[in-house]
């Protein structure tokens, strides 16, 4: 069966997906360049990632973490160029990038790392982000289910 959805709506719909996560993830990479510059901050940081303890030690975690971070980005931007021919970066950003992260915030919350609802805003965004991912990869293959 073929794809009801055209070329240029199968790219547009992968282009949203890429720009999506490049967003998310430079506006993360941001705040943990932040934490990571400054060497007082201590408690839950602006969006409630994590609540963490300053020191050299988490300041050079957070800042192997904002690298990570930023590389993804323009990792994500890159695909969004030409979509199609790079679209499985979307499912492995999907399922084992932020399912991972997902599962994560479940075991920050076992061992009272974060409070449930201090992370329940990022848990739903995770969720929505693999939904998108995935059903764009889905939805932008040349034959259909």
């Amino acid at each position: 069966m073929r794809n009801r959805f055209s070329v240029e709506n199968r790219v547009l719909l992968l282009r949203i997906s890429f720009w999506v996560g490049a967003i998310l993830d430079g506006i993360y990479a941001l705040n943990m360049s932040f934490v990571w510059l400054i060497d007082s901050y201590e408690g839950i940081d602006p969006i409630k990632l994590i609540r963490f303890t300053s020191g050299p030690h988490s300041r050079y975690v957070w800042g192997i973490a904002a690298v990570l971070m930023f590389s993804w980005t323009l990792l994500l931007i890159w695909a969004s160029r030409k979509p199609m021919e790079r679209r499985d970066l979307i499912l492995l950003t999907a399922l084992p990038l932020i399912a991972g992260l997902l599962v994560d915030t479940f075991f920050a919350i076992s061992i009272n790392l974060v409070a449930w609802e201090d992370i329940l805003l990022v848990q739903m965004i995770y969720i929505c982000l693999i939904v998108l991912f995935v059903s764009s990869y889905i939805l932008t293959r040349e034959t259909g289910l």
